[in-house]
């Protein structure tokens, strides 16, 4: 749970974002953060920068693309390219038709559907708990087990989740991510106003906070899940069946 303090830091961005980058933004009137690099040095710096978002993007988009493949390929019980290859398509494609609107709707819904998995999960954890075992004495059993930390004081360098990391720490980052990040920028930057755009971005910093709590107490919760069930060693059963069905060919070749 100490990870939650990574964010302690947001809401201060968010205020130093809204009072400085937003309003520098729009009077420029850029589409990318790597436009205003180009005015302010020279188009080599906006290469750079932008082909160093792009790898350092791709990478971080294909895992996010790779892990719903997991889910999806246990669900329908084929293979993981598969699967990868048509949320990919299926996302370039919306993408590339519909732009920063069909992003911008994509992204209302996939907020939706988070939200209601993650309510979905921890309700659902909650009921298949033994029947003497509920809410409380899940999270109180997680406590025991040292899973409860949630604010740590303690000033040490060395510890990597602490109050003090979150608030400074998290208060750069957050800052270079939201400010200088495309992916963050090209969000705030289709504001049609400097109010709205400074509306988002103090809505991200109010809201991240709680939404991060609760996904940290649903691993929590199934934390406690399994100290009464066996975990499974595997979850995508595709993969399983493929590894089984090898050995079998194996164990039967002459």
């Amino acid at each position: 749970m100490r990870f939650v303090q990574f964010y302690f830091g947001l809401p201060l961005a968010m205020i130093v974002l809204c009072i400085t980058f937003v309003p520098i933004f729009h009077r420029l009137k850029v589409y990318t953060a790597y436009e205003f690099l180009e005015q302010r040095f020279d188009l080599k710096t906006r290469a750079l920068t932008s082909i160093l978002f792009l790898i350092q993007r791709g990478l971080s988009t294909g895992v996010a693309i790779y892990a719903p493949a997991i889910i999806l390929s246990t669900i329908l019980n084929i293979n993981t390219t598969y699967t990868t290859l048509f949320i990919g398509g299926l996302v370039t494609f919306y993408t590339v038709a519909g732009g920063t609107k069909a992003v911008s709707y994509t992204q209302l819904l996939q907020m939706s559907i988070i939200f209601l998995g993650m309510f979905a999960a921890g309700a659902l954890v909650v009921v298949l708990l033994p029947q003497n075992i509920g809410f409380v004495h899940a999270v109180k059993l997680a406590g025991k087990l040292g899973k409860m930390n949630v604010i740590d004081w303690k000033f040490d360098p060395g510890s990597r989740y602490n109050i003090w990391s979150g608030i400074i720490g998290g208060f750069f980052l957050q800052l270079s991510y939201f400010g200088t990040d495309q992916s963050q920028v090209g969000r705030y930057l289709t504001g049609s106003s400097v109010g709205q755009s400074r509306m988002g971005l103090i809505m991200n910093g109010l809201i991240k906070i709680p939404m991060q709590f609760c996904i940290l107490l649903i691993g929590i919760l199934v934390f406690a899940f399994y100290q009464f069930n066996k975990p499974p060693m595997f979850f995508n059963q595709y993969e399983v069946k493929q590894v089984k069905k090898a050995l079998t060919q194996a164990n039967t070749m002459p």
